[in-house]
């Protein structure tokens, strides 16, 4: 033991310190006094390392909140760049949010998609596969998803066989078809879809053209503007140049399937007023129902069959039609389907299109879908716009918004997040998603197609000009009420049409109630009944026309598919079945696809 005062070393049990006297500590009060020193050394050191660990807990606390903004910013930035399909800014701001997190699926999920948008399925492949060796298994639903969806659709792509009618060659900024603007003929109701016409406008840096679905170009990329304008194209050069016709320096220039080519236009006129039937206060009117003079001249007829209506709540006056129309056309509401004369569906859809093909194409909330003439939604609202070079008949212009292409021949193209597909009136696939970087609608059996950046015509089905269209003289087209040379009137005997099947439910004069076959025409005919006992009577502009007696089993799963049907057209004959008083009897019908 040792004296607590020198320090020196004494015996055990000694009481006093041999060397200098004083009193020693009994052991035990010494090891007492030295437990309690190492007690509070060990609580110092607990202490310590505590403090230590909370300020590292702290630390990585911290610094794994800043990584988790770091995340969710790259995230929304991409997201965002995706968005308006700036793949380039999108992949790498993706890719920095794997960087910060690498077992986060979500960033994997969305760069697979980005690289299917673009056209480049093995690098989607690729960062599928890095994901599964980062991402925790717990953590994979989604991309599980994702990789089921990628091998549907390669076995979809590898399955698919199109003929291209003309081979992916072409070149171009954009090819697009434009908006029907005839308002000499419809009211706007049935203007809200796109041209039916061979020609589609290509876009590039040295301008603009006319191309046909045969892929031949007329007249080049020499003008600054294109649009139409009562059926017809107007054409507009960069710059004037001589013509030897008009004896002048010349800009403006037409064509149509009335002409031969590319021609001068000139008296134009300065149009008609445009005619919109709309509802207010439960009524369907039309904006010129209540204009006198020269303005009532160009009231035009309720379309038939089914089309868009919008609300308003408040009428349009002969005091707006100076100088607010187009004010007046912005404070309308939502859209309902009317068929018949009365609306089939609500006012829920925020635009509504044109009737074809048993089509009309919606927006709600945002998504496009299409509905049939009844109402019945066969496509959900689920896509984005097709189309992007869409001007509504109000706006008298190139104002370009983005819109659905309408329906044609029984096909509709849509687009999902930049990955096309075509599907039929039914919603059935035609062509899967994702295999064409683009599609435009279906025109006498071929569609436009972008494939590596490059544009080619694909044949779809094989169209076949109707046999049993005749040459009509001009007499004739007067009485049908048109004068365009595809307007067809059919005679009473054998028959031949392409369009839809629709089954609806009509009412005989009688009363009763019936079930009924029609068949939605591609393209609307006349058609010349009678004869001999009874009174020969000439149906004009026809959208479609009743089936009879047909010779295949029918039965409502043909309700929206695009066929073709041979017949005789004949009159009702006074039976106890007819909707229309024009039906095709006999009817062999086939499917077209």
């Amino acid at each position: 033991m040792y004296c607590r005062k020198c320090g020196s070393p004494n015996e055990e049990g000694a009481r006093f310190c041999a060397k200098c006297g004083v009193e020693i500590e009994p052991p035990q009060e010494q090891e007492e006094k030295a437990k309690k020193g190492k007690k509070v050394r060990l609580w110092a050191g607990a202490a310590a390392i505590l403090l230590t660990a909370a300020i590292l807990a702290g630390y990585f606390a911290m610094k794994n909140v800043d990584a988790k903004g770091e995340y969710e910013e790259y995230m929304a930035k991409a997201d965002k760049y995706l968005e308006t399909m700036d793949y380039e800014k999108a992949e790498t701001e993706y890719l920095k949010a794997i960087a910060i997190d690498p077992k986060q699926e979500e960033p994997y999920v969305k760069l697979a998609e980005l690289y299917e948008a673009n056209g480049e399925p093995e690098k989607a492949e690729s960062i599928l596969a890095k994901a599964e060796k980062k991402v925790p298994e717990k953590n994979r639903k989604k991309l599980e998803q994702k990789k089921e969806e990628a091998k549907q659709h390669k076995e979809q792509k590898e399955d698919y066989k199109a003929t291209w009618e003309s081979e992916p060659q072409i070149e171009a900024d954009a090819i697009y078809y434009l908006a029907e603007s005839d308002n000499y003929k419809k009211p706007a109701n049935e203007l809200k879809r796109q041209l039916f016409s061979p020609y589609a406008v290509i876009q590039s840096e040295e301008g603009k053209g006319l191309v046909g679905i045969d892929g031949e170009m007329e007249g080049g990329l020499e003008y600054k503007e294109i649009q139409t304008y009562a059926g017809e194209y107007l054409l507009e050069r960069s710059e004037p140049v001589y013509d030897d016709e008009m004896q002048n320096d010349w800009t403006m220039y037409r064509i149509s399937e009335d002409t031969d080519g590319i021609e001068p236009a000139w008296g134009l006129g300065g149009g008609v007023p445009m005619d919109v039937f709309y509802e207010y206060e439960g009524n369907l009117t039309s904006v010129l129902d209540d204009m006198g003079g020269s303005f009532h001249e160009f009231r035009q007829d309720m379309p038939e069959g089914a089309f868009p209506v919008r609300h308003y709540e408040q009428p349009y006056t002969s005091d707006t039609i100076d100088g607010n129309y187009e004010e007046w056309m912005e404070t309308g509401g939502l859209y309902a389907v009317y068929n018949d004369g009365g609306p089939v569906t609500d006012f829920i859809y925020e635009e509504c299109g044109t009737a074809s093909s048993g089509l009309l194409a919606v927006k709600k909330d945002g998504r496009w879908g299409y509905v049939d003439e009844s109402g019945k939604e066969v496509i959900p609202a689920e896509f984005d716009a097709s189309w992007h070079y869409y001007s509504a008949p109000e706006s008298y212009g190139e104002e370009y918004e983005d819109y659905c292409y309408a329906a044609t021949e029984g096909y509709v193209v849509l687009c999902k997040e930049g990955r096309w597909e075509m599907r039929d009136t039914s919603g059935e696939t035609v062509i899967p998603s994702g295999i064409y970087e683009e599609l435009l609608p279906v025109y006498e059996g071929k569609c436009w197609a972008k494939e590596d950046g490059r544009w080619g015509v694909l044949q779809i089905y094989e169209w076949k000009e109707d046999e049993t269209q005749e040459d009509v003289d001009e007499a004739d087209l007067q009485d049908s009420g048109g004068t365009d040379s595809a307007y067809t009137v059919y005679e009473s005997g054998p028959i031949e049409l392409t369009g839809t099947i629709q089954y609806e439910k009509g009412m005989h004069p009688n009363g009763e109630e019936l079930d009924v076959l029609l068949l939605k025409l591609d393209t609307p005919a006349g058609f010349r009944v009678g004869g001999g006992a009874e009174e020969e009577t000439t149906y004009d502009n026809c959208t479609d026309i009743q089936i009879f007696n047909p010779i295949s089993d029918m039965d409502e799963s043909w309700d929206g598919k695009h066929v073709k049907v041979t017949g005789q057209l004949r009159g009702d004959a006074h039976t106890a079945y007819y909707f229309r008083n024009y039906v095709i009897d006999s009817a062999n019908i086939s499917e077209i696809r």
